[in-house]
């Protein structure tokens, strides 16, 4: 009897093997033409329903386990969406999660990530926007089709109300004199419509040379007779007809081409060349007359006289300029650029009489938002007027920055003086002093001025330099005249600037030397900086602490922390519920870093002195190299309260992602 069962047993599992293997051959089979689709997580929403419907389907045709369909997706995934996924398993361990291995599961974190919330309403918007205007009715009914499966839409009346008000007035009419009470009536109704209007439109009738007026009279007048719009073939309207509508789009050829030579910032408040080239494409300048205006706080220095060259011998710095008169905006092009293109050098100065302004290294400056881009308004006259306007950039020579380098409890401080140099061009310091405002000194006999060992200080294009001032806080310049001056300080630089004027700023223009003797020119520049009493004595101290000692990695997720102190007890007289509450931000650059966890929240931090408390922050790397890590930033806190120690690292290293073997999934 035992033997028997023991024959069965086997002759069981000898099928349950057979059968198994028979549905390995079968999947096999059906992988020779069925593939799963890459997918690399770009922000079209359309796509990757498109995408999630095609795996579905295969899916649902080849029979997968949930185990094996999440493998196939994962070994699909590329660019974003693999990082994005392996961060999302990633967290899940770290949290103590399992990872997710059940396709259903993964499906749903898929449209979350990348439907968008509000898809369905806009969807629905377009839907309801839909008209069929000059379209074909099929056309119009596959984008009804589409629109509405996005919009999700399934009762019966709305859907056809909604098609039938997208519909032409005439197909309308024709539609109303028959009931429906489906989608798909109404659409086979509006194809008998449109195709019974094709049927009984009027016949064109044929051209023939015995009687050309009788059937021009006798034409319908929804159609054109004898007008071919260049398309050779009579009997249709000028809107249906192919060679119009080629001609339609093109655009007529400029015949002469006026650009700005230069791109980067010109220098304010001094003379600087201007180029403007001068492109003939299809026409002769022989003759030509060039006016040139220039809009506010522009003026063209005449007097320093007009320049012409070859455009092609520029590079070559060959220095072979023509002199042009220039009188009441005028300039008389000459003969030899009739032909080629040429560039017109004018000096131009933009005014400003408007004090530059410092600002603190805690504000953040993006761009030259303050500095005003002038327009220059050129009109060629020679036989036809052609009117151009040129965008031009001026800017200050520096932007200053200001932050207190060190601090003392004597009441004596030294400020940092940051240079950043706003010009495609090399600028040199020859001097420098602050004078300052009502309330503070200079620390010793250096009269404002830093040593002169210090100068000359050199600056390169888009670089910075410091520049430091011993400074007490004191009595300061008594007299109503100098404050009335200035309600601030004034910092002072004499400099030189270095550059050519094809690329940017360059060495004011000025009056020929009658003398032998060639000196080096230097120029004024002055900025306002508004000094306040700092804080000596901070309430908070920031520390960034190690980085994990495995090193950075693309994609890998890492724990920023900060260690916030509380270096003095808070003052109890201000009574506020918040006291015991730090609002923290997180700020990183986006294109190198993706904050996994809270940006931005609060901490609870007691009020007595010595309290600790350490933020963690997940991030995940983007780019490998030298980045910039995530700051730490506490905005209800003014910075002078906050002391970083230890400082937070300048640049950290990032390695690229490592290297993965690709693998075979067994069918």
């Amino acid at each position: 009897m035992r033997r028997n069962n023991d024959h069965n047993h086997a002759e069981k599992v000898k099928g349950n093997y057979i059968e198994a293997l028979a549905r390995a051959i079968s999947e096999q089979t059906h992988d020779v033409d069925l593939k799963v689709p890459e997918f690399t997580g770009k922000s079209d929403a359309d796509a990757f329903i498109e995408w999630l419907d095609k795996v579905e389907c295969i899916f649902n045709y080849k029979k997968y386990g949930d185990l094996k369909q999440v493998m196939i997706i994962e070994s699909r995934l590329t660019g974003f969406a693999l990082i994005w996924w392996n961060n999302v398993q990633q967290a899940r361990r770290t949290v103590g999660y399992r990872p997710i291995l059940e396709w259903w599961k993964m499906r749903r974190e898929l449209k979350e990530r990348f439907i968008p919330m509000n898809y369905g309403e806009v969807a629905f918007g377009k839907l309801q926007s839909l008209k069929m205007g000059l379209a074909s009715l099929d056309d119009y009914t596959d984008q009804y089709y589409l629109l509405e499966a996005h919009a999700q839409l399934y009762e019966t009346e709305q859907r056809v109300s909604r098609y039938k008000s997208g519909l032409t007035k005439k197909l309308q009419e024709a539609t109303t004199l028959q009931p429906v009470f489906c989608l798909a009536e109404i659409v086979q109704l509006a194809r008998q419509a449109n195709e019974l209007h094709a049927q009984y439109r009027p016949p064109v009738p044929t051209a023939t040379p015995a009687a050309p007026a009788i059937l021009v009279a006798t034409a319908p007048l929804t159609f054109v007779l004898g007008n071919y719009y260049g398309c050779g073939k009579p009997g249709h309207q000028k809107r249906d007809c192919p060679a119009f509508a080629r001609k339609a789009v093109l655009k007529p050829r400029s015949l002469v081409d006026l650009t700005a030579a230069v791109s980067s910032a010109l220098l304010m408040n001094e003379p600087q060349w201007v180029g403007l080239i001068v492109r003939p494409i299809t026409y002769s300048l022989r003759g030509a007359i060039l006016h040139i205006d220039t809009g506010p706080g522009l003026k063209i220095e005449d007097t320093l006289g007009i320049e012409m060259e070859n455009y092609n011998k520029v590079a070559e710095s060959t220095n072979e300029f023509t002199q042009l008169p220039f009188k009441d905006g005028k300039i008389m092009l000459p003969d030899w650029t009739s032909e080629i293109a040429s560039v017109l050098w004018f000096p131009v100065r933009a005014i400003d009489n408007r004090l530059a302004r410092g600002t603190s290294s805690g504000l953040e400056r993006h761009g030259n938002i303050s500095d005003p881009i002038c327009y220059i308004f050129v009109l060629l006259k020679h036989m036809i007027l052609i009117c151009r306007t040129v965008a031009v950039h001026f800017t200050d020579p520096f932007h200053v920055t200001t932050r207190v380098a060190d601090k003392c409890n004597e009441g004596t401080f030294l400020l940092q003086v940051i240079l950043h140099s706003q010009v495609k061009a090399t600028s040199t310091i020859y001097d420098a002093w602050l004078d300052l405002q009502s309330g503070f000194d200079h620390i010793g006999k250096g009269n404002g001025r830093p040593t002169p060992s210090f100068f000359p200080l050199v600056i390169s294009p888009f670089s910075r330099a410091g520049i430091l001032f011993g400074i007490s806080i004191g009595s300061g310049t008594t007299g109503d005249e100098v404050e009335e001056l200035h309600k601030g300080s004034i910092l002072n630089i004499i400099y030189g600037i270095t550059g050519d004027r094809t690329i940017g700023a360059h060495t004011p223009v000025v009056m020929e030397s009658t003398t032998s003797e060639v000196k080096e020119q230097e120029f004024l520049f002055r900025s306002s900086l508004v000094l306040q009493r700092p804080v000596l004595d901070p309430c908070l101290a920031v520390g960034f602490l190690p980085l994990p000692s495995g090193g950075l990695r693309v994609g890998h997720l890492v724990s920023m922390r900060w260690r916030v102190e509380r270096l003095k007890d808070f003052d109890e007289n201000i009574s506020s519920p918040d006291n015991d509450e730090v609002l923290y931000e997180v700020d990183a650059n986006q294109e190198n870093w993706m904050i996994a966890g809270r940006k931005r929240g609060h901490v609870s931090l007691s009020i007595m002195q010595g309290s600790r408390i350490v933020i963690s922050v997940i991030c995940v790397p983007l780019v490998s190299g030298y980045v910039r890590p995530p700051e730490l930033k506490l905005p209800n806190i003014g910075e002078a309260n906050i002391s970083c120690n230890p400082a937070g690292p300048h640049l950290v290293c990032v390695l690229p992602p490592a290297l993965s073997s690709s693998y075979c999934i067994p069918a």
